[in-house]
């Protein structure tokens, strides 16, 4: 089975949410599978150092914020 990095809730940690490695989730034919981009990570959680943890999803994010339509919906920091 193929692993993915997700943000998951964790009781144990500050915030309750951590990133950790899980298994690929697989639907069900009733069900869909939704990729969410977890923005405000960064400035909710800085502590959670999702970029070094995962270069694959920072270098995603990095493109994806490039696109018009997510450059004309950014919340102001």
């Amino acid at each position: 089975m193929s692993k993915i990095h997700a943000v998951i809730v964790d009781p144990n940690v500050p915030g309750r949410l951590a990133l950790s490695e899980v298994t690929a989730p697989k639907p069900a034919p009733d069900e869909a599978l939704v990729r969410v981009a977890a923005i405000s990570l960064k400035i909710h959680l800085p502590d959670l150092q999702w970029r070094q943890k995962d270069p694959k999803l920072a270098h995603w994010y990095d493109e994806f914020s490039k696109r018009p339509s997510i450059q004309a919906t950014r919340p102001e920091s």
